[in-house]
């Protein structure tokens, strides 16, 4: 006979991969969506990248979170969460650095007219998500390890 269970009880033991799973989508999906809303915000103020900030936002800000999301459904949940929290704390530097410390045309600081009200306030949103992104993603490997 099959029993149904409330969605309480299944949070065991047994379903914290799938639990951590979920916070590595949650974290995941979060930080891309940041950054579409910032690459936006960059064409609309007119901020250019270099080719290696291209290079760099394309495999390690772009890509490798997508590549963790294909793990996750492919239940490599701690690799996954390895290489996502790895990805995002590149990202987190990546944005500090350019949005916030050094002099180059991402520091928010110089960012003027149309777009940088946006450029700012999705430069904060973007450090924001991959803060937590990181801090999800550890938790995320810690469950997935347990089982």
């Amino acid at each position: 006979m099959i029993s149904e269970s409330s969605s309480a009880d299944s949070e065991t033991a047994g379903d914290l991969p799938d639990s951590a799973g979920r916070l590595i989508v949650l974290a995941a999906c979060l930080h891309l969506l940041a950054v579409g809303f910032h690459a936006a915000a960059h064409h609309l103020a007119v901020v250019p990248n270099t080719p290696g900030q291209i290079v760099y936002i394309v495999l390690v800000v772009i890509l490798a979170p997508i590549v963790a999301l294909a793990m996750v459904r492919r239940r490599a949940v701690p690799a996954a969460a390895l290489l996502l929290g790895l990805a995002l704390l590149g990202s987190l530097i990546f944005g500090v650095v350019f949005h916030y410390v050094l002099h180059s045309p991402d520091l928010v600081a110089t960012v003027t007219g149309r777009g940088a009200g946006l450029f700012a306030t999705t430069s904060g949103i973007l450090a924001l998500t991959d803060g937590v992104g990181v801090l999800l993603s550890w938790l995320a490997w810690r469950w997935a390890r347990r089982t």
